[in-house]
């Protein structure tokens, strides 16, 4: 399971890079496919963003 440690870790990473919402989700998506490697996908991938600015 990619989990919610290695999720954590990829936003953080992102939150400092300043990168977009858009760019965020796919580089969540392409990190839990990089993951999962040669398995195949068995559940839904869903992943939303929200930017919230103070």
């Amino acid at each position: 399971m990619f989990g919610y440690d290695r999720t954590i870790e990829t936003v953080r990473e992102a939150c400092t890079e300043g990168i977009s919402a858009e760019d965020l989700v796919e580089r969540l998506m392409s990190k839990a496919r990089e993951f999962a490697g040669e398995e195949p996908q068995a559940d839904d991938m869903t992943c939303v963003v929200v930017r919230v600015e103070a």
